[in-house]
């Protein structure tokens, strides 16, 4: 982030078109990619309401709605 640089985890993907551009072997898949680049927009972390996790843009700002901890986090039960 210190280098302008920001990223993004994306399960949404072509896996079989990137297994084959990559040449990966058949006992391995690929499961999620990183795009990493210079961000257009400034991201904003903020609580999501109702469980809404769709991002949106306004004002050159990027919205990204996350759950709280609570929320997604079980320790000895669920």
């Amino acid at each position: 982030w210190e280098q302008g640089l920001g990223c993004c985890i994306m399960g949404a993907i072509d896996r079989e078109k990137i297994e084959e551009i990559l040449g990966t072997p058949r006992e391995y898949s690929v499961e999620l990619a990183i795009a990493i680049g210079f961000p257009s927009e400034n991201p904003v972390l903020e609580e999501a309401e109702d469980d809404k996790l769709g991002y949106w843009v306004e004002k050159g700002e990027l919205h990204i709605p996350k759950r709280k901890l609570g929320k997604v986090l079980h320790k000895n039960k669920w």
